[in-house]
């Protein structure tokens, strides 16, 4: 009886590791990810920017400001960039550990 309530658990563990992996802003969703540095980090495809996006993007989309434990993105550019399903031109994102901000880039 011990080993099969141990199996139940584990399968109920990997059912809800994999549900967090697939949710919408879990880590299977993830394209890119750039370590900020203190200061701006500029996102763009030209090959000096910090956040290098795919060619076909914008040379400089905008910027990320980061000052240690708050990240303010600014668009500077007219393609929409949704954080959250909102399409946003500025946004302070959440830099809490526990918190994923979806950021979107439509690139079509």
């Amino acid at each position: 009886m011990a080993n099969e309530q141990y199996e139940q658990s584990v399968t109920k563990w990997r059912q809800e590791v994999d549900a967090n992996l697939r949710r919408e802003n879990g880590w299977l969703a993830l394209s890119g990810l750039f370590w900020l540095r203190n200061g701006t980090n500029i996102i763009g495809s030209d090959p000096s920017s910090d956040i290098i996006l795919p060619k076909h993007a914008s040379t400089r989309l905008g910027t990320f400001e980061f000052d240690g434990n708050n990240v303010t993105l600014k668009v500077e550019d007219n393609m929409p960039v949704e954080v959250n399903g909102t399409v946003t031109k500025s946004a302070l994102l959440d830099a809490d550990r526990k918190t994923c901000q979806a950021l979107s880039l439509s690139m079509t």
